[in-house]
């Protein structure tokens, strides 16, 4: 018990949501012949409305006199602890509410966009994009600051953006496709980031509050791909990739009066540059094989891997992170992904197992105390399916096999007698979130 309702403590929070959106939009393509060119004309429009309103009330049950309250309440039974006579009472518990006005808010966004683009194929072996977006965004959020109700928060984030693009790919023979690409993209706050609500993370364990100074941060990239397809069913493909972030948003932990706390903050500027592979093998081809080889005319294999290297700049005036470059957050130095897939039309019979690693990525930002890193997870995924003519299918599935942890980490650092600077490694959040398994039966009329 406490002396103020948290939810954390003998309290609940009530929350109600209501969301609206209208969308409309239109599409238009046209081609047309220019002497030996054959371009096609691309234009499109597109609306979106989107309406909010949030409200939560934070009750619970506190501590109702602490001159005569009964400090061996706490270690009665829970059917002892909330009975009639010990709630009312001066020696037990009453109900309070701690509702603040930042606890609701109305908020809308209001999107209007337009784009125009052409394409050339020049010579039956290039093929050009280009073309641009127009936005213009209007974010409004209406409450109050969390730590001062009387004060109104109206967060205003309207603009007018161009985001261009193009796209140019080079056949260089009958497998193989060289392609280049370059876009322009944006990265809006969302409501729950910008809005003062501050709520508890029961899984995290962690008070997460919006943050109404947010701005929208714009991305540049860019990419070079190399395609080859040894056949209709398979590929092998290598890309490199470079992204430049302006204002880029990430969750950071700050201290606060009751412990440490989540919320938002954009950062000066990042990047993130990698290879990826990616390759798709079909074993079809063995079925004009004889012999042991030719059981395995059924199986396909998929591969992607990816290894990035990014870096952030921070604003040490707005937050003191240890680390003034560092790894973006969320972003791991690698992911893999991998599947075994087994199709037999003849036996109506299918399954695949699939398989995903990412490396160590930081999750919550530190300030004046390490980075919260997310540990690498290993993770298999089962799926098999039989089929009884074209009616009955009964399909099986296992989620998360292995069932590893999921466990965010920190590295702190310090120093020790006669040993100097050392290193510990502290968990902050630990937890096994469970195989799932499914069983479905689908009937066919």
């Amino acid at each position: 018990f406490s002396f103020a309702a948290t939810p954390e403590l003998s309290g609940r929070v009530f929350q109600n949501m209501s969301e609206n959106i209208l969308v409309s939009a239109a599409n238009f393509e046209r081609s047309f012949t220019l002497g030996s060119f054959k371009p096609t004309l691309k234009l499109g429009f597109y609306a979106e409305d989107k309406s909010r309103e949030f409200e939560a009330r934070n009750i619970g049950y506190i501590i109702a006199n602490m001159m005569s309250f009964d400090w061996n309440l706490p270690y009665e039974s829970i059917d002892s602890i909330f009975s009639d006579e010990n709630i009312n009472n001066t020696t037990g518990i009453r109900l309070d509410e701690t509702t603040n006005a930042s606890d609701s808010y109305q908020a809308d966004n209001q999107l209007i966009a337009a784009y125009s683009g052409i394409k050339f194929p020049l010579f039956n072996l290039l093929n050009l994009y280009a073309g641009v977006r127009m936005e213009q965004n209007k974010q409004t959020l209406d409450s109050y600051s969390s730590d001062n109700a009387t004060d109104p928060v109206h967060y205003v984030n309207d603009e007018l953006k161009f985001f261009p693009s193009a796209n140019l790919s080079v056949q260089i023979n009958e497998n193989s496709i060289l392609k280049a690409s370059y876009g322009m993209t944006i990265n809006k706050p969302e409501f729950r980031e910008i809005a003062p609500f501050a709520y508890y993370d029961f899984e995290l364990k962690r008070v997460i509050r919006g943050n109404d100074s947010l701005t929208n941060s714009l991305i540049h990239n860019f990419d070079l791909r190399y395609e080859f397809y040894p056949s209709a069913a398979e590929i092998i493909s290598l890309s490199a990739f470079y992204k430049n972030f302006m204002s880029p948003i990430e969750t950071i932990e700050i201290n606060s009066g009751s412990g440490r706390d989540y919320t938002f903050q954009n950062a000066l500027g990042a990047y993130s540059a990698g290879l990826e592979l990616d390759i798709r093998k079909s074993f079809a081809n063995l079925g004009k094989k004889e012999g042991f080889l030719r059981n395995f005319r059924h199986f396909s294999l998929v591969m992607n891997a990816s290894y990035i290297k990014s870096e952030i700049e921070v604003d040490t005036a707005k937050f003191y992170s240890r680390s003034y470059k560092r790894p973006m957050m969320g972003q791991s130095p690698f992911i893999v992904n991998a599947g075994i897939y087994y199709q037999n039309d003849e036996k109506e019979f299918s399954f695949n197992l699939l398989y995903n690693v990412i490396g160590k990525r930081i999750v919550v930002v530190g300030l004046d105390f390490p980075d919260i890193y997310e540990m690498p997870r290993h993770s298999i995924d089962l799926t098999i399916s039989k089929s009884f003519g074209s009616h009955l299918e009964i399909k099986f599935g296992i989620q998360d096999i292995l069932n590893q942890p999921i466990k965010y980490q920190q590295y702190i650092e310090f120093e020790k007698a006669n040993e100097g600077l050392v290193q510990r490694q502290q968990v902050s959040y630990l937890t096994k979130p469970g195989s799932y398994y499914s069983l479905g039966l689908t009937y066919k009329f």
